[in-house]
């Protein structure tokens, strides 16, 4: 299922004769925004079309504009022929790395400021509240059942994770069609794509957080398995102290890794169209390759988040601390804990909108940091 258009394809033909395919137009904008792919080239949806100029197709002009405003910032000037000077002066003219990303990341601030996104998260928030309450009701009302607990417990867990990835990919979805199209995307554009991302954002994430879970699980049982082995081998000791260290590690790395999962897993399965595997594959590649780049600039964006979140869970914290517990109320106290996560969940609704839609510009930057004309 293709999630941008049908037929998103692109054909580029560079100043010097090459013609190059382009898979998206997000793709195809951020290269020109960037600056690889000169602003005097010409694009083309198919063989019958007539080539344009970047300025002339809707969706480019304004990537053409910041291309060029930065080459001018960067002495990269055009000539009066409207060429660069040379393709390699106008690639150096780009920012990499960090200082290319701070701009990508105040830009999907601006991004984020949307009515459509920040009631989604909202709603994310809301859930999140929610399902913290429910996992306490289960506990106390079900705990002494064990068979119907796990049977909610199940279908709790489940139902929360469709929410969660439906709004998750309602978000993703929405910017990278506004990203590609320079609008907001029209309901047939958005919703039915976003039902099927949710499916396979959920069957992706079983994969990555269930077998990450899980294998942590399995190391914190193995040292608890041969300690109790025979006394007279040594080895057996041994053994547990490495599974038990060898835990550690594992949990150090693996639960970072598992909370960046939902962040980047979305925008790789909605802008390559990626089935589930292909996703996860990609999203490996991507920790192989770029695992301390992707913590810092997670570390960049959570932080910006925080900036404009914190002030908002401020006052939570200052109305709820004076309440202390209502004397002779029957379930008073277990109310006001839960109108305050409720409340704290709807203060995160910026936190959730800005991190979903910076880790769409992450991923973009991240993809097509460097371009290759296999593509």
């Amino acid at each position: 299922m293709h999630t941008l258009q049908d037929n998103d394809v692109w054909f580029v033909r560079l100043p010097d004769g090459r013609v190059l395919r382009s898979r998206n137009t997000v793709s195809l904008r951020y290269h020109v925004r960037r600056g690889r792919i000169p602003p005097t080239s010409r694009v083309r949806r198919s063989a019958t079309d007539a080539w344009q100029t970047l300025q002339e197709v809707e969706e480019l002009a304004e990537a053409v504009a910041i291309a060029v405003a930065r080459s001018h910032k960067n002495n990269g000037h055009l000539n009066p022929l409207g060429r660069m000077r040379s393709r390699s002066a106008f690639q150096e003219a780009r920012l990499l790395g960090v200082r290319g990303l701070v701009p990508e990341l105040l830009d999907a601030l601006d991004s984020s400021l949307n009515r459509a996104k920040m009631g989604v998260a909202c709603l994310l928030g809301m859930l999140g509240a929610i399902g913290w309450i429910t996992w306490d009701l289960l506990n106390a009302t079900l705990k002494e059942n064990e068979e119907w607990w796990i049977v909610a417990a199940s279908g709790w867990a489940v139902l929360l994770l469709l929410a969660a990835c439906l709004g998750i990919s309602a978000i993703t979805q929405f910017t990278a069609i506004e990203l590609s199209k320079m609008r907001q995307p029209r309901p047939a554009e958005l919703w039915p794509s976003v039902l099927g991302q949710t499916v396979r954002l959920a069957a992706a994430l079983l994969l990555v957080v269930g077998g990450g879970v899980g294998l942590i699980l399995f190391l914190r049982w193995l040292p608890v398995w041969l300690l109790p082995q025979p006394a007279d081998n040594p080895s057996w000791s041994y053994a547990a102290s490495a599974a038990l260290v060898l835990r550690l590690i594992l949990e150090v790395v693996f639960w970072p890794v598992i909370a960046l999962a939902p962040l980047l897993l979305s925008p790789i399965l909605v802008v390559q169209d990626y089935g589930v595997l292909g996703g996860v594959r990609e999203w490996w590649r991507l920790l192989r390759q770029h695992l301390g780049r992707i913590f810092l600039y997670e570390a960049l964006a959570t932080t910006l988040a925080a900036i404009f979140t914190v002030p908002l869970l401020i006052p939570i914290g200052i109305a709820s601390w004076p309440m202390g517990i209502f004397d002779g109320v029957v379930h008073a106290d277990g109310v006001v804990q839960a109108a305050v996560i409720v409340l704290a969940g709807i203060a995160l609704t910026p936190l959730i909108a800005y991190l979903l839609v910076a880790n769409v510009f992450i991923y973009l930057n991240l993809r097509f940091e460097f371009f290759h004309s296999a593509r």
